[in-house]
């Protein structure tokens, strides 16, 4: 046997180390793991497993030999059943049978082990292109009507699980119990074209500053609201009750359970005549009121509406599209899509305040206290900008020109953020010790080969190692084994170097392999010293 070993023999732990490098870098690299995905990278990860565990499997088997030639009884059945990974060996010994039995668990425990890390997110940016914006539907929801629709598929998101700061559905944001946003969204083109191509577990993130629809709830001072003259001065700064929506009919004729009427005075700043009528819903109040002991002036929210510059982020997969983040920048100075469309929000949303609104519940059974009219108030605003003048009602007869400019833009490719999502492997320096266990017990191994380098066991150490060894004289402890593999007998291993060797020696330089019945002699398993600077045979 060759116990000095050649380059061949480092193979393996090369092969090792390229496949615990690439299993790190499919998993840490951004741009690797976003385009190989979860599926893949299992794939990938569970591939350098197996090919690490070949060279593990073969150094640490060497190294165990070593040991059970050096210190242990050396058996010839110990070094057959761990050359063989014979775990259920008759005649093994519990040492080598444990040994043995973590080998096979091993390669078993991290193929299961690596898989409890699926479940992350990777990230890579990527190129946008240019896109159009604006006051749009969500896709498959077109425009329908009056906007009815519109304003509860926006308002339901959050009527179902209330909150603040936070984001809902398609394009709402709740900044506050005051104030409650709706962005500008991107068309249906974008959405479609980035939706193809994805597949599960992947997403689309778009980042960018647009234009929002905003209601902020401002308080009527106790003063105002018991001052008459107050609510006759709203006339003056542009309230008229010759337009208004609200008429002295409505309030006496809408009841409701328990006799509660419902109304909505808006600004009104526009003519008498029926068409064109222009109004301003940069204000309007809101109440809804038990008549047997209120008044509109004492239960009335206000309401100001303002189109706002908002940054927000869109996830979108290949199913969904919805708004994960948003942030309330500052008012932008052109108001002419609030100030000059005639909305009619009070004909055709008054309905809307008594099927969606907490102040039915009793205080006790809405412990959270969240004020729900300023995400319905700008549901409806927006859903009648929808209705009115969004891209997709390009032949309703009186869509304006100019207010669909300001409804719907491009945004050139700079201003667009787009970050490219995929559900990976997560990155954990739990998972990173999981791929390291094979390298770090391959180094191990080379070490306790190195440290006992004296044993005669080279790499390619195996049975035919043995019996090219072995004396002829001690063979007979074999006899009746050549079929069965079974001894009668425990045989012990012992190992003979011959002493004195020296360059030139004419004596062949071999080890020799004595076959023998152990009786407690105490005979230590290996005779002589190896020479490092000889080649044994």
């Amino acid at each position: 046997m060759n116990l000095r070993g050649d380059r061949n023999n480092n193979v393996g732990e090369v092969h090792e180390m390229a496949a615990f490098t690439v299993a790190v870098a499919v998993i840490w690299n951004q741009a690797a793991a976003t385009s190989l995905g979860e599926t893949n990278q299992l794939v990938v990860v569970g591939l350098a497993l197996s090919i690490m565990n070949l060279s593990t499997q073969r150094q640490v088997l060497l190294a165990a030999i070593a040991v059970e030639a050096w210190y242990g009884h050396s058996k010839l059945t110990h070094f057959d059943a761990v050359l063989r990974k014979a775990l259920l060996t008759r005649c093994l010994s519990l040492l080598p049978r444990l040994f043995l039995l973590v080998l096979v668990i091993l390669p078993l425990g991290l193929g299961a082990a690596y898989k409890k890390f699926s479940g992350g997110q990777s990230m890579t940016s990527v190129g946008c292109r240019d896109s159009h914006w604006g006051i749009i539907s969500r896709p498959g929801w077109p425009w329908s009507g009056n906007g009815l629709s519109g304003a509860v598929d926006a308002y339901v998101p959050f009527w179902n699980n209330v909150g603040i700061s936070r984001t809902y559905g398609y394009n709402m944001f709740v900044a506050s119990n005051t104030t409650a946003a709706l962005l500008d969204t991107p068309d249906w083109d974008t959405i479609r074209s980035e939706q193809d191509g994805l597949r599960l577990g992947q997403y689309v993130i778009l980042n960018t500053t647009v234009n929002a629809t905003v209601a902020e709830h401002k308080e009527i001072e106790p003063e105002d609201r018991i001052d008459a003259r107050f609510w006759k001065d709203l006339e003056g700064r542009g309230f008229t009750n010759n337009t208004i929506d609200m008429s002295f009919a409505l309030f006496s004729g809408l009841y409701v359970s328990r006799y509660i009427p419902l109304g909505v005075f808006e600004c009104i700043h526009a003519h008498v005549q029926q068409a064109p009528i222009e109004k301003n819903y940069s204000e309007i109040y809101v109440s809804i009121w038990d008549v047997n002991k209120d008044t509109f002036e004492s239960t009335a929210q206000r309401f100001i509406q303002r189109r706002w510059l908002c940054a927000g982020t869109w996830n979108i997969s290949s199913s969904n599209v919805s708004l994960i983040e948003a942030k309330l920048l500052e008012p932008v100075e052109d108001q002419i899509v609030i100030q000059e469309i005639s909305l009619s929000i009070g004909t055709w949303f008054t309905e809307l305040l008594p099927e969606y609104n907490y102040i039915w519940y009793p205080p006790e059974d809405n412990p959270t206290g969240i004020n729900t009219f300023p995400p319905l108030v700008v549901s409806m605003l927006w859903a009648r900008l929808v209705s009115h003048n969004s891209y997709q009602n390009v032949h309703r007869a009186d869509q304006n020109a100019t207010h669909a400019a300001r409804t719907y833009y491009s945004k050139p490719a700079r201003d667009v953020q787009k970050t490219y999502t995929t559900i990976t492997l997560k990155r954990s320096y739990l998972l990173l010790f999981v791929l390291a266990i094979h390298p770090i017990l391959t180094m191990l191994a080379v070490i306790v080969k190195g440290l006992l380098y004296s044993a005669p066991v080279g790499d390619d150490f195996g049975l035919v190692s043995l019996l090219s060894g072995a004396k002829k004289d001690s063979l007979d402890l074999l006899y009746g084994a050549s079929l069965s593999g079974k001894l009668s007998d425990d045989v012990h291993v012992r190992f003979e170097v011959p002493d004195g060797l020296e360059h030139g020696d004419a004596r062949e330089p071999r080890v020799y392999v004595t076959l023998e019945r152990f009786e407690g002699s105490g005979a230590s398993n290996i005779v002589g010293d190896l020479d490092r600077n000889t080649i044994y045979y």
